[in-house]
């Protein structure tokens, strides 16, 4: 789902957003959104995959409090990362990925009360949910 949420149709309007810039602007947003909202992306893939690892490491005892943590912050921080990506270059709403990012950010306490693979199945859900709105709502769009 991380991967849809940049692949599906981002990668391909950021690149039709750059060739629409000129000159200087050009410049301001290849750093702002290829620079700067993509560290944000990164960061946020490494400490989502830093809690997964812990998460599925050995499902039968459980993962630590901190890996839930990591999971839903990582994935979040991603989210932001993309809706910077998006805002920046204009190119699609962000609010649908704000609101996923509050979203995943709050399954944080599902794994203490149900477990990590009840937490990693909501953060599935919620972002499965959110690009179907933004897919639903840009077909109607159109």
């Amino acid at each position: 789902c991380v991967w849809w949420t940049y692949f599906d149709s981002d990668d391909s309007r950021g690149e039709h957003a750059m060739a629409r810039a000129a000159g200087p602007e050009r410049a301001t947003l290849a750093i702002r959104a290829y620079y700067y909202a993509h560290l944000v992306m990164i960061g946020g893939i490494v400490t989502a995959a830093a809690g997964m690892a812990q998460v599925i490491a050995d499902v039968s005892l459980g993962a630590p409090p901190a890996a839930a943590w990591l999971l839903s912050s990582g994935v979040a921080v991603y989210l932001l990362g993309e809706a910077a990506f998006r805002t920046t270059l204009r190119i699609a709403p962000a609010r649908t990925r704000l609101g996923g990012a509050v979203l995943v950010l709050a399954t944080g306490p599902i794994a203490a009360h149900a477990g990590s693979l009840a937490q990693l199945a909501t953060v599935v859900v919620i972002l499965v949910v959110m690009l179907t709105i933004e897919h639903r709502r840009e077909a109607a769009a159109e």
